[in-house]
Order: C-alpha cells, then structure tokens, then sequence
C-alpha cells in the first residue's frame, strides 16, 4: 500500500473523528463494523477531545498486510491524540483493502484503549 495515499486516508478519518461528524466518517468507511452512536459513546466515555492525527506521528501508524485476502487488504491500528494528553492509549483500528480501481477503501472495525 501506497503509504502517502494511506496517511491521506487516515488522516481524513481521525478528522472527521476529531470533528465529531461521524455520519460523515461512516459515508468515508462505509462497510464499518461500528454505527455513529457507538463511535460517540466511545468518544463521550473516554472522556477527552480527539484531535487530528498530527502529521509527524504518522511513522505511528501500525499496518499489517492481511493474508490471503483478495483484494489485498491491510490491518491499521492508528493511535489517538488528544488535547488534554498528547498522545493517548485510545486506538482507532481499521480494516484498509485496495478496490479494483486502485483507490483505498476503509472500514472501521472499533476504537480501543489499549
């Protein structure tokens, strides 16, 4: 995976995290594993305003090739940063596969506190 494509993918996901427009997350990960109101009930129960991923911590990114799956298909963990604490035990895990035309697609499989 392209990881200039895949930093711009994530960093519009945390964004719109960020911004608390999760109907706007969801139209961008379609296929999510979560609905809006699980994604702020998270957000409310942890307590801390999310802030966009900032772009130097990109490099923290953890992106595994998934095996096997056809398409090609990667699982992303993308630590959280917050006001209040820089960066935070809160992760945002994502499922990113290739589709066939070549563009990134994204699917949000859950936030944890590690």
């Amino acid at each position: 995976m392209d990881p200039i494509a895949r930093n711009h993918l994530v960093s519009e996901l945390v964004t719109l995290l960020a911004s608390g427009d999760y109907d706007a997350l969801l139209r961008k990960a379609p296929r999510s594993r979560v609905d809006a109101k699980q994604l702020a009930s998270a957000v409310k129960d942890y307590g801390r305003q999310i802030m966009p991923l900032p772009p130097a911590n990109y490099q923290l990114i953890d992106c595994i090739p998934v095996r096997g799956s056809k398409p090609q298909a990667w699982s992303v963990v993308v630590p959280l940063f917050t006001r209040e604490e820089g960066r935070s035990d809160l992760t945002l895990e994502l499922t990113i596969s290739q589709s066939q035309t070549g563009r990134l697609v994204a699917q949000i499989d859950g936030m944890h506190v590690l």
